[in-house]
């Protein structure tokens, strides 16, 4: 009896396992909502056209004029565009990244349009007006798409009031974050700032989309640097050929002298000896000098690079956390709902096991007693 209650134990667990559908295990960070990540993508999107249209327009002031202070605000604006949009465009939040540009974007236009800012440009000021001008025109835009109607004016209004309240002072183009501001204005606490992050994947994407748009320029701003570095110390490509042209002169004649009178060679080669000196050692010092800054840069970047990866290991490490507690906490939900419906099984095939036992062992036993008794009544009438 006990070796068949237990081979029906085996098979009933077998039977509830392998009818059991598959067990899918999930981490427990929700994912982004639609509105969300089309917000996130929007205003990514925004960062690299704005960047491109900036570059443009500054390009064409470095076409256009050859006055070295308007050149070397140019480059000025250019870099520190790049800099300033690859801070806050690429934020945890979706939302926030898309008021921070949205303001930097407000302040920078109003900043171009000052009395004191159009020297810098003049006259050529209607170039980074313009240009700033699209650049709001783009993100109001998608700020429109992504925000409710309702809400779309109580931000533009925010955003308008922070940007006034937080200009920009100059072509270094800081910008003070609007997070706190924002939590403030829709009386966020900051335990609710923030509900999630993202799945693993989004974040994975968002993180590949930063470092992708910072390799991608991190070639433009150290040419942009140099090149920035250079003006500022008095040495561009002009200057480079007019030094160039003078030495070809300078041989012309120094060939001719040699033709004429040989007697004065060598007083002529010792000049030119110690002008040519006096060149190397100028190209030598400013050479090394952007050698040392390239070098910085790289050494930042190296950095960048370094954290972001520490931050997707941190990530996954975190995840993989998450993943090992739900699957744990899944199987040991497994393990008891299965020995509960096991018992419940084993009860139930007692009850009735014995009452089969009741019917095949009292019902014969009590129709004989009764055919007997019928019998021995028939004999004694």
């Amino acid at each position: 009896m006990k070796k068949y209650l237990s081979q029906s134990v085996t098979l009933i667990v077998f039977i509830i396992f392998n009818s059991c559908s598959l067990v899918k295990i999930e981490s427990e960070q929700k994912p982004l909502s639609q509105l969300e990540l089309n917000t996130r993508l929007l205003t990514q999107e925004y960062i690299k056209t704005a960047s491109e249209r900036v570059e443009k327009g500054a390009d064409s002031l470095l076409e256009i004029s050859s006055d070295i202070e308007i050149q070397k605000n140019a480059l000025k604006w250019k870099i520190n565009t790049l800099r300033s949009l690859r801070q806050v465009g690429f934020q945890t939040s979706p939302k926030l990244a898309l008021l921070d540009c949205w303001s930097i974007s407000v302040a920078v236009k109003d900043f171009f349009q000052s009395d004191s800012t159009k020297k810098m440009f003049t006259p050529y000021n209607n170039i980074p007006i313009n240009i700033s001008k699209d650049n709001l025109r783009q993100i109001e835009k998608i700020a429109s798409m992504v925000l409710p109607s309702k809400e779309f004016n109580k931000h533009k209004d925010f955003v308008e009031a922070y940007a006034k309240s937080n200009p920009v002072y100059d072509l270094n183009l800081d910008h003070r974050s609007i997070r706190e501001s924002y939590f403030d204005f829709k009386n966020i606490p900051d335990s609710l700032a923030i509900e999630t992050v993202g799945s693993l994947s989004e974040v994975v994407n968002d993180l590949s989309n930063r470092i992708t748009y910072t390799s991608d320029n991190t070639g433009k701003s150290l040419r942009w640097n140099t090149e920035l570095f250079l003006k500022e110390k008095g040495i561009d490509t002009t200057q480079i050929k007019i030094l160039a042209d003078s030495l070809d002169v300078k041989f012309s004649k120094l060939v001719e002298l040699a033709e004429k009178s040989p007697v004065l060679i060598d007083d002529a080669l010792n000049k030119l000896q110690g002008q040519l000196n006096s060149f190397n050692w100028r190209i030598d010092q400013n050479m090394n000098t952007s050698l040392e800054h390239l070098s910085e840069e790289r050494k930042k970047l190296i950095e960048f690079l370094i954290s972001e990866r520490r931050a997707l290991d941190k990530i996954i490490a975190r995840e993989r956390e998450l993943l090992t507690n739900k699957a744990d906490e899944i199987s040991s939900k497994l393990v008891e709902q299965t020995m509960g419906h096991t018992q419940e099984l084993i009860k139930t095939s007692l009850i009735y096991l014995i009452i089969l036992l009741a019917v095949i062992i009292i019902l014969p036993f009590s129709m004989g007693y009764y055919l007997g008794k019928r019998l021995r009544n028939s004999k004694n009438n």
